[in-house]
């Protein structure tokens, strides 16, 4: 449920929070069956640039690094200039 609202947020807004990318990212690395075919490859090459192997790890690892990654994204100056980000306040 919370990622069918993240999805529609960004699909209503056409941007969205560091927070909101990086949980749709990781829901789909986690479960990439759930990922229309003709979109597959770019998200999982995305998905494993910034969450490498991450299917197959126990829940626990998942959640870990998703966390990483969300730090990172917080540093990282391309995303958070991107047109499609929301400034965090």
């Amino acid at each position: 449920m919370l990622f069918l609202a993240v999805e529609d947020y960004i699909r209503m807004r056409g941007r969205s929070p560091v927070e909101f990318q990086v949980f749709q990212l990781w829901f789909l690395a986690c479960h990439p069956e759930k990922i229309a075919s003709d979109r597959a490859g770019d998200v999982l090459i995305a998905a494993d640039r910034m969450l490498p192997g991450i299917a197959t790890l126990a829940r626990e690892r998942q959640i870990a690094l998703g966390h990483r990654a969300l730090q990172l994204a917080f540093t990282d100056a391309g995303v958070l200039n991107d047109a499609r980000t929301e400034p965090t306040y």
